[in-house]
This record gives C-alpha cells, sequence and structure tokens, in this order.
C-alpha cells in the first residue's frame, strides 16, 4: 500500500517529481510512494485508482513547481482538476498535507482559489537543488514524513544528508569481552544485552 502521494502537475518539473520519488522509495522501501505515472498500469481507470491512492495514502505532498500556481489559475474552476481534486480529497479524509515548493518556484498562498484557500494556512518546505541542497532538504523531508506517518527509514538505507547508514528503528545491542566490542543492531547474537 502506498502510504505518501505526490500530488503534481506533470507540466510542471515532472523530473524533479522522479527523483523525489526514487530519493523517497530508496528511503522507506518500493511501492511506498504513489506517484502516477509510476503506480498506474494499463488497464487502471485512472480516476478511480487516483482517488483510491489519496484515500489509502498516510500524507500527501502537493508538489509546487516553477508553473504550478499559474496552472492552477488557468484550470479554473474546472472539475477535470485532478490537483484539486486530490488535495481537497485529502483535507475531507484528514490526511495531512505538505506544500513542498521546489527550488525558487514562485508560492503564493494569499493568491489560492478559494477552495484551495486552506493551503495558506499549512507551513510548507522547500526542496532546492543548489549548492548542494538537494540532499540535506530531502533528509530533513524523509525525517518529517517519519514523524507524520507509520514509514521509517529502512535498515541499511542511507541518512540522505551525511551519506550515513540508518538502522531503522534498531536499537544496538553492546557486548564487550575479551577486548573486543561489537555493536550489533537487532537481536543480540550472544543472548547478552
Amino acid at each position: 500500500m502506498h502510504k505518501v502521494f505526490l500530488s503534481y502537475r506533470r507540466a510542471d518539473a515532472p523530473g524533479y517529481v522522479g527523483r523525489l520519488a526514487d530519493g523517497l522509495e530508496a528511503c522507506f522501501g518500493a511501492g511506498t510512494v504513489f506517484r502516477d505515472v509510476d503506480s498506474l498500469r494499463a488497464g487502471d481507470n485512472w480516476k478511480k485508482a487516483l482517488a483510491g491512492a489519496v484515500s489509502g495514502a498516510e500524507l500527501v505532498i502537493a508538489i509546487i513547481g516553477p508553473q504550478w500556481q499559474a496552472l492552477l489559475q488557468r484550470h479554473g474552476e474546472q472539475e477535470s482538476d485532478w490537483v484539486r481534486f486530490e488535495l481537497n480529497q485529502a483535507r475531507q479524509l484528514d490526511i495531512p498535507v505538505v506544500p513542498l515548493v521546489l527550488g525558487d518556484a514562485p508560492y503564493s498562498p494569499a493568491n489560492l482559489p478559494t477552495e484551495l484557500a486552506w493551503l495558506a494556512d499549512i507551513q510548507g518546505a522547500r526542496l532546492a537543488d543548489g549548492q548542494g541542497r538537494w540532499a540535506s532538504d530531502l533528509d530533513w523531508l524523509t525525517r518529517r514524513i517519519a514523524e507524520l506517518t507509520s514509514l521509517k527509514p529502512l535498515p541499511g538505507s542511507k541518512d540522505a544528508a551525511t551519506g550515513q547508514v540508518s538502522h531503522g528503528d534498531q536499537s544496538p545491542n553492546i557486548n564487550s569481552g575479551g577486548g573486543a566490542v561489537t555493536i550489533n543492531f537487532g537481536t543480540s547474537t550472544s543472548g547478552d544485552s
């Protein structure tokens, strides 16, 4: 089951969305992130699949690229605006939404249409690609996702900012004897704790 739903516009920085999805799945595992182009299969009723994926998610990330707000206004009140549908469905179901602004993309919460005005009350975050920011921003985001959902980093996944290996929720077992110290994650191999 997908725990994180990526809500975005295909015409607005799709390369970043793919890179973000890859980074999140590297941290939390394959199949944990819903991104329409990766998650929908031939023959799927995409309208039902999108609605089901939002309702089954624990978190929706509203990805705001350079054209997001302009495209939102261009779509107006169209019934077929799936970004509005996804975000409003998440709100109705009380699923947390994190507005994620890509780089220097313009985003003015004060100029949101009436049915998305509630987004102005939600603290957003930025994901930038300049000067080595991607890794630290992604690291912050994965930590926040772990706080908001049941997802935990996979054992052995690397911390995006430091490159250090995560050991998930496992506490270390530290054993010493004969002048040597061993640290094991998970169950103790010697029966000592």
